[in-house]
């Protein structure tokens, strides 16, 4: 913890200090703390402390918990770790954001990344009712199947999505046909403009239609590189086009904060073609 020093010092380098020594005091702690109990630790005023908890919290060093009244060290704090250390768990920078999706839309949300030439979901919320996607956890779909594998392989370079479509040739939908290349190019230089893809997902073969809407955007690094897709999923009868295309502006805006939690950590290395 840092030391509050006594002697004569500007306000702001004062405040400064406090701050230091409220972000100090989340160091190391096992649980969510309160403005009383850092007021005690630190021999603070409330009023002192829950200043300094608002700038934290406005500069994402710290972050309130499910209750709203307690404190949890931010993603801020990754832009001071060596970006060679142990991988970040993309899943726990986006889980809240997942939830956030959720609750917004009333429908089953996905956080999938990419593997190899594969897009793969590593964690979801499912609202009761039939399921909107096929593609359970760990199993891995080609990157051009799938509004939101098309999201993760539209932030990836001209270049690599050129070797992907020589390497993955030809292009097998999930309903047995075949997409070209030039289809799949539009839908990316689409994807590009939008920042987004919404679409009625690929229908499997035998069924002779698509069941879901899915709205789907990019979480990505400092870079532009991928780190995962966020998508919303409901049933076509419900979750419509016209109902999704109204979500836009509000996913957006969370999708925004996403990203900027996201971008402090670089993004896993892609391997589209094995090597």
């Amino acid at each position: 913890m840092l030391p509050l020093k006594d002697g004569a010092e500007s306000a702001s380098n004062v405040s400064i200090v406090r701050m230091l020594a409220v972000l100090s005091r989340f160091i190391g702690a096992t649980h969510a703390l309160g403005v009383t109990e850092i007021s005690r630790d630190l021999s603070m005023t409330k009023n002192m402390v829950h200043r300094a908890l608002t700038t934290l919290v406005r500069n994402r060093y710290l972050v309130r918990d499910g209750s709203d009244t307690r404190y949890e060290l931010g993603f801020g704090v990754l832009q001071f770790l060596d970006p060679t250390a142990a991988e970040s768990d993309i899943r726990a920078i986006c889980n809240p954001y997942l939830r956030r999706l959720q609750e917004l839309s009333g429908e089953s949300v996905f956080l999938s990344i990419v593997v190899g030439r594969n897009r793969v979901n590593v964690d979801s919320i499912e609202v009761p009712g039939r399921r909107v996607t096929h593609s359970i956890r760990g199993r891995a779909v080609p990157l051009h199947i799938s509004e939101t594998s098309r999201v993760l392989l539209s932030v990836l370079s001209d270049e690599e999505i050129t070797a992907y479509v020589r390497v993955a040739a030809p292009l097998l939908r999930s309903d047995g046909g075949v997409m070209s290349p030039q289809s799949l190019w539009r839908e990316i230089r689409a994807i590009r403009k939008n920042g987004f893809c919404i679409g009625h997902g690929e229908p499997r073969r035998g069924e002779g239609r698509a069941e879901a809407t899915y709205l789907a955007f990019p979480v990505i690094d400092m870079a532009g590189r991928p780190h995962a897709a966020l998508t919303i999923g409901g049933p076509r009868e419900r979750f419509s086009i016209e109902a999704a295309t109204r979500l836009i502006p509000a996913a957006q805006r969370v999708v925004v904060e996403a990203n900027r939690d996201a971008c402090l950590i670089p993004a896993k290395p892609v391997y589209l073609l094995g090597e």
